[in-house]
Parts: C-alpha cells; structure tokens; sequence
C-alpha cells in the first residue's frame, strides 16, 4: 500500500473537519484559558495552597518550642532566673553587669 500526498491530505482534512473533535478542542482550549477559572489560577491557588501550609507548619513548631519554653520556665526556678539574666538583664543588687557586644 503506498501513502500518497494526497492520502495524507484527505486524512487530515477528515480529522481537522470531524464536528466532535473540533468542539472538544474549542470546549478545551476555552476551559483551559479563557474560562474565569483557567489552570493558571488553580496552579496560582495551590501555589498559594502550598506557602501557607508551610506558615502554618513553621508557626505550628515556634508555639510548640514556646509552650516547652513556658512550661520549663514554670517549673524550675534556676532556668527562670537565667531566662530573666539574659533577656532583661536583672541583677542581685551585690552584682555588676558587663555587656560585650560584637562587632559583625
């Protein structure tokens, strides 16, 4: 069986004229991008989607690290006292405060 140009040519023009083929590829191509919900704002909603989980899994871990900091704070007296030191820079009234900063 030999393929001539012109085989080639029917063929195509059978495909290219075929009703139901070209209103699946109207219908698409309009779904696709011209529709008021085209598959760049479901892609722009989950890349959305996809920051706020990780907001959420980082804020999720920094309440989970305060509630541990809180909860030792609350139990034991020494790791109060140096918590109060070192962030609000309390003394005994018998002790000096030197502060060294770096120069970065």
């Amino acid at each position: 069986m030999e393929i001539t140009k012109e085989k080639i040519v029917c063929t195509i023009k059978k495909i290219v004229t075929n009703k139901y083929l070209l209103a699946c590829t109207i219908a698409s191509l309009w779904f696709l991008f011209f529709d008021s919900h085209t598959i760049l704002d479901y892609y722009e909603l989950y890349m959305k989607k996809c920051s706020i989980e990780k907001e959420i899994s980082y804020y999720s871990n920094l309440s989970k690290d305060s509630k541990e900091k809180i909860n030792q704070l609350e139990s034991d007296m020494s790791s109060l006292e140096k918590f109060a030191r070192e962030q609000f820079l309390m003394k005994r009234p018998d002790e000096d405060i030197f502060l060294f900063e770096d120069e970065d």
